[in-house]
């Protein structure tokens, strides 16, 4: 049995679709955002003593290769991949990689689509051990802190009890504090800030970037599923900005 570094956690986010696509897609040539959730999420663990790193296989769609030497080399204990409904399929096949690489990691999926369908996802997909529900930070430090056999003791969380029974540890109890949060670990994305591109603000002379300043969302539409992601508090009401750097 490989021997994997409980304090070590990979972060993917999935291209969600072929690589060789990639170059030809307009939407995506011209508006790469950096993911600041697992930006943010990538922070909060490291402040907790957890080393979390980001391989943006969206940034960077030929990033097979990265993760593999990554999980060889580092053998992190966790990998976690946030996904839409849209690179949700990719998601999977990169953790059916880095099951065959690592047949002892524990695979973490979280973002909108799995937080929406919870136990479905488990159901359906025996590559993935557990589902964060929600937001991540507070979720995923303590999976990675408590351990798998601990499970059941946190918030947020879709598991398999010892049975292979499919639970749901329920929301957690109170709505994470922006003002609590460490500044998103933009330092872990490589290539960061010149690979990334904003489609409004893409000057040659000013490089730029995108600021989360609110969490969840006060509406109510019709065709979405707000109580995904609930409301977040801080100290101040925003909105979401662009800004440059």
């Amino acid at each position: 049995m490989t021997k994997l570094n409980q304090k070590n956690i990979l972060l993917v986010h999935p291209l969600g679709y072929q690589k060789e696509a990639a170059g030809r897609d307009i939407s995506r040539l011209a508006n790469i955002v950096p993911p600041l959730g697992l930006a943010s999420i990538a922070a909060y663990l490291g402040r907790e003593g957890i080393n979390a790193d980001i391989i943006d296989c969206y940034a960077r769609p030929d990033s097979d290769n990265f993760i593999r030497d990554y999980l060889i080399t580092l053998k992190p204990s966790f990998i976690g991949l946030s996904c839409t409904t849209s690179s949700f399929l990719d998601g999977v096949r990169i953790a059916e990689l880095a099951r065959s690489i690592l047949p002892d990691i524990s695979i973490v999926f979280g973002g909108p689509h799995v937080s929406a369908l919870k136990d479905r996802v488990l159901e359906k997909f025996t590559v993935i051990d557990f589902v964060v529900v929600g937001e991540g930070e507070q979720t995923l430090t303590e999976l990675v802190e408590k351990g798998n056999e601990e499970a059941h003791s946190v918030q947020g969380l879709v598991y398999r009890d010892a049975n292979g029974e499919i639970c749901f540890t329920g929301y957690r109890s109170k709505a994470i504090d922006l003002d609590t949060l460490p500044f998103p670990a933009y330092e872990k994305l490589a290539g960061y800030p010149d690979i990334y591109k904003l489609l409004i603000f893409n000057y040659p002379k000013a490089p730029n970037s995108s600021c989360i300043s609110s969490r969840g969302c006060p509406y109510a539409c019709s065709y979405c599923d707000r109580s995904v992601f609930p409301a977040a508090v801080s100290g101040i009401t925003r909105q979401s900005i662009c800004t440059s750097i």
